[in-house]
C-alpha cells in the first residue's frame, strides 16, 4: 500500500510539475509573442520613415531635374535663337549679294545689246 501510495504521489508530482512546465513554457511564449509584436511594430515604422524619406529624396531630386532641364531647354532656345538670326542674316546677305551680281549681269547684258 505504501508503495502504491509513493508511487501516486510520484504521479501526481510529475503531473504537477508538468502543469507548471507548462505554466511558465506558456508565459515563456506569450512575452516572446508581445516582442516579436513589438519588433514588428518597430521595424514598421522604421520602414515607413525610411519610405517617406526616400520619397522626399526622389521629390527633391525630381524638382532638381526638372528645373536643370528647364534651364537647358532654356538655354537650348536662346542658342537656337542666336542661330537662326545669324541664319537669316547670312541668308540676307547672300540674297542681297546675289540680286546685286544679277542686276549688274543684267545691266552688262543690256550694255553688250
Amino acid at each position: 500500500m505504501k508503495t502504491v501510495c509513493l508511487f501516486l504521489c510520484f504521479i501526481l508530482l510529475f503531473l504537477l510539475s508538468s502543469y507548471l512546465l507548462f505554466i511558465v513554457l506558456s508565459i515563456v511564449l506569450i512575452e516572446s509573442m508581445r516582442d516579436l509584436s513589438e519588433i514588428y511594430q518597430e521595424s514598421m515604422r522604421d520602414l515607413s520613415e525610411i519610405y517617406q524619406e526616400s520619397m522626399r529624396d526622389l521629390s527633391e531630386i525630381y524638382q532638381e531635374s526638372m528645373r536643370d532641364l528647364s534651364e537647358i531647354y532654356q538655354e537650348s532656345m536662346r542658342d537656337l535663337s542666336e542661330i537662326y538670326q545669324e541664319s537669316m542674316r547670312d541668308l540676307s546677305e547672300i540674297y542681297q549679294e546675289s540680286m546685286r551680281d544679277l542686276s549688274e549681269i543684267y545691266q552688262e547684258s543690256i550694255r553688250s545689246l
